[in-house]
């Protein structure tokens, strides 16, 4: 089954960090400072695909992060989270999710039809997880649950890349005051790989849930990930 796997579910903000984490230096993690500003801006030169109905969900702060296990165009390792701030790129790829995507009313632009891609909310990764394949299906059905998505669509996903770890990727989402548009280039954004280049936007973007609110949807994922066995890695 040549599809990439994503799903979505809640998290705790968190400094972004760049090795791994155990669980002894948990101590001392919390929201962002107070005195951060709630509007800023940010140099955006990449986008994350992923589906429509997921962009749109994330940009309604209905939902805070994703998971996967990467694209057959990804590198060999799978998917790769990436550090800063990036585009959330909508699709239609393998959303075998037709129906319940329907129901939310979301579709994203088809390049194949010369239709445009419109960018309207941006995202910062603060963590990491990474479950072990053989705990994979585990862990969708835990995301099933706190997602409400059809149980059968995650078991589908666990079918791919049975072996592979599944990347649990905690997300801030911004919506943006700014669209970026993208021309129609089957070439450099088509195909099914995660991330894709794009020409730099620079947007202003405000957070779509406050920091306690975060916080609270957060309030038990990480003692169900470290139940599955998961670590946190790497933000490259």
């Amino acid at each position: 089954m040549t599809a990439t796997t994503r799903a979505f579910v809640v998290a705790r903000p968190r400094p972004i960090r760049a090795a791994f984490v155990g669980r002894g230096a948990r101590a001392g993690r919390g929201a962002r400072a107070s005195n951060e500003p709630a509007v800023r801006t940010a140099t955006v030169e990449v986008a994350l695909k992923e589906w429509a109905v997921v962009v749109d969900a994330l940009g309604r702060g209905a939902q805070i992060a994703i998971a996967r296990k990467g694209g057959v165009a990804d590198a060999k390792g799978g998917f790769t989270p990436r550090r800063g701030v990036f585009a959330l790129f909508p699709t239609n790829h393998h959303a075998d999710v037709s129906a319940w995507a329907g129901a939310a009313a979301t579709r994203a632009a088809d390049m194949k039809r010369g239709e445009s891609a419109s960018l309207r909310v941006v995202a910062e990764a603060s963590e990491a997880w990474r479950v072990p394949g053989d705990r994979s299906k585990d862990a969708l059905a835990m995301l099933s649950r706190r997602s409400g998505w059809p149980e059968d669509v995650f078991a589908k996903r666990a079918n791919w890349r049975v072996d592979a770890p599944l990347t649990i990727l905690f997300l801030r989402a911004y919506e943006t005051a700014e669209t970026a548009t993208l021309e129609p280039d089957e070439a450099r954004y088509g195909g099914c790989k995660s991330w894709v280049n794009i020409d730099a936007w620079r947007p202003t973007m405000t957070p779509v849930v406050s920091d306690e609110e975060y916080a609270t949807m957060s309030a038990s994922i990480e003692a169900e990930l470290l139940a599955l066995g998961a670590e946190e890695w790497e933000i490259m």
